[in-house]
């Protein structure tokens, strides 16, 4: 009996969905974060009300904890219910202004309203809390080149090749952009790299 810790520790690291960058902060009580593996674990496998009542009993011990409203909004967003999503997403970004869950949810639900200026804002502040992730980088810069800000989302793309030097993909996104603005020679040397 002394390994029964083994197997739900276990499961429950194996089941973190992808966005959910680690589990929640320290300020978090054991019962709490039973309940927020177990969310994890329903969530990785496509069980989403599951995975919600586990979120929202996690929540009840520790109602100001921005991962667990985080994770929550995202949930609530692949069921398609919006309004839940939009409250979780506005609490994990109050409780915590860098909840990745809580702004990459802000951005879907901006989009979804065509609100272009909003998604931006918000893929603005995931790449300042995370400048490496190119994926954010790529995305704002789509926006931005969306929204008619073409010098934005070629300093975007400049820096995705500065910090990935020979990714195909921005290379010729921002070739395409700085042809699109009649920078031949600086589209000729992007498309050569």
């Amino acid at each position: 009996m002394r390994r029964t810790w083994i197997i739900p520790a276990l499961v429950a690291l194996l089941a973190m969905p992808a966005a959910a960058s680690e589990p929640p902060g320290d300020d978090i009580s054991f019962e709490a974060l039973e309940h927020y593996s177990l969310g994890s674990f329903f969530e990785a496998r496509d069980r989403l009300p599951e995975a919600v009542h586990e979120y929202r009993l996690a929540l009840e011990g520790n109602p100001d904890n921005a991962d667990i409203h985080g994770s929550l909004a995202r949930v609530y967003y692949r069921l398609r219910e919006g309004q839940q999503a939009a409250e979780s997403a506005r609490r994990a970004l109050e409780l915590d202004p860098t909840n990745l869950d809580g702004l990459e949810i802000s951005v879907q639900l901006a989009l979804g309203e065509r609100n272009v200026d909003e998604a931006v804002a918000h893929l603005k502040n995931m790449v300042e809390i995370s400048p490496k992730e190119l994926e954010y980088r790529i995305r704002l810069a789509e926006l931005l080149e969306r929204s008619g800000d073409f010098d934005g989302a070629i300093e975007q793309l400049r820096e995705t090749t500065r910090i990935r030097p020979g990714l195909a993909q921005a290379h010729f996104r921002l070739a395409s952009l700085l042809s699109r603005q009649g920078r031949l020679e600086e589209a000729l040397a992007e498309y050569d790299t």
